[in-house]
């Protein structure tokens, strides 16, 4: 792509919809809290523990990524700081609305509780609304995995309690190949009841089999898709490029930027 036409996408206003806060995270801030609690470690290191190398095979591989990043996001002001920073990030690409999300449930490592969680990452997105020219909500996101209903649960709860003051909605995350969507239709059915719109995580491993787990959660009628996606407001977000990461040659990808996938959301 020639520079003039990065550039006029720079300058284009841009809606940004699917954002992971622990894949964004700066490598220089990450690195100063690490030389915080006296880590041995480089910022060359720091950046390649944050980063997927070209020849990233496949999702579970990729999401090993995120492991530092969790590591560090364990504190008030630490996810305070960095859903600040990266709304800040957002404004400088001419972003002017993002939905960030992430698991509440992985930042409780140290004691925090689901609604401090929630609090530090709403008041970090208010203070950067409040500073720059951009507007934003956060999505909660529910882990799949095995023996996640009562985390699940709580999440659904805090995104209750939140909708609607910073927060938009409900996500499933994590390895779909190994946990599939319809493990987790009860979880969703709370927040359909709840009336909480929410995304899915689909298609990134499985691929069909998940599009069709997804839309099921919805309804068990016999409609071909297309009836469906109409009757129930279901919208897709997707990506071309998303396949093409495992292939790409001669370059390393920050590890939520290049993240891209397929998903579907329920507007209530």
């Amino acid at each position: 792509m020639r520079k003039d036409e990065l550039e006029k996408i720079k300058n284009m206003p841009k809606v940004v919809l699917h954002l992971h806060l622990d894949g964004s995270l700066r490598p220089e801030t990450v690195y100063k809290w690490l030389k915080e609690e006296k880590k041995d470690i480089t910022l060359e290191e720091t950046r390649k523990k944050l980063m997927v190398n070209k020849d990233c095979r496949n999702l579970n591989e990729y999401l090993q990524k995120f492991d530092l990043p969790l590591e560090v996001l364990q504190s008030e002001e630490h996810i305070e700081q960095a859903t600040y920073e990266l709304f800040q990030d957002l404004a400088k690409q001419n972003v002017i609305y993002a939905e960030v999300r992430f698991a509440p449930s992985l930042h409780t490592k140290k004691g925090l509780t689901y609604d401090k969680i929630v609090e530090s990452a709403i008041k970090g997105m208010n203070k950067a609304k409040e500073e720059f020219e951009i507007d934003g909500n956060l999505l909660l996101c529910c882990m799949r995995g095995e023996e996640n209903t009562i985390s699940n649960l709580m999440t659904v709860a805090v995104a209750k309690k939140y909708l609607n003051q910073g927060v938009c909605g409900l996500d499933l995350a994590g390895a779909e190949a190994l946990f599939p969507t319809s493990d987790f239709a009860e979880i969703f059915k709370v927040a359909k009841e709840q009336k909480i719109p929410f995304t899915i995580h689909a298609g990134e491993a499985a691929r069909t089999r998940e599009y069709k787990q997804s839309i099921r959660i919805w309804s068990k009628e016999n409609r071909t898709w297309s009836k469906m996606f109409r009757r129930y407001r279901i919208s897709w977000k997707i990506s071309t490029t998303r396949n093409t990461i495992r292939s790409m040659p001669n370059k390393q990808f920050t590890n939520e930027s290049n993240r891209r996938k397929t998903s579907y959301r329920r507007n209530l």
